[in-house]
């Protein structure tokens, strides 16, 4: 790895910034920000030269950071759909409603017709508050 980044710093001549990730002892990862400037020493030779530093916490939290993330975007995905789902019933339940309330005003109509017809037989109706109130006459 690092003889790659020796050429790369090398070749371009500029300074080269990476992060590098080892692991410790017990396998957890440790990570480092590394500058790497290449210059020359009194002789004129080209050497190396680098700094790191321990970035464990930062690299940590970024990955909790984009673990949350992910939680928020499966939660909000998962709403839309409940919202979606509930948004659909209730249409239907609308539409059962006008289908029912259609229903209703048909039968209410035949209703009239009948009663409206059966006038000249001796009986009368009148409509009050949506109800039907009939009366017979007898002969």
């Amino acid at each position: 790895m690092f003889e790659a980044l020796d050429r790369d710093v090398f070749r371009g001549g500029v300074q080269v910034r990476r992060e590098v990730r080892f692991e410790d002892a017990q396998g957890q990862p440790i990570w480092y920000e590394a500058v790497f400037s290449p210059l020359l020493s009194d002789q004129g030779k080209p050497i190396l030269v680098g700094i790191a530093r321990d970035i464990t916490d930062r690299k940590r939290l970024e990955i909790e950071l984009l673990e949350a993330q992910q939680l928020l975007e499966e939660r909000i995905a998962e709403r839309t759909a409940e919202l979606a789902r509930a948004n659909q019933e209730l249409e239907r339940e609308v539409q059962q409603r006008r289908q029912a309330e259609a229903a209703i005003r048909e039968s209410e109509s035949l209703l009239r017709s009948f009663f409206d017809s059966r006038a000249g037989c001796g009986e009368s109706s009148k409509w009050w508050r949506g109800t039907l109130f009939t009366s017979r006459t007898t002969p």
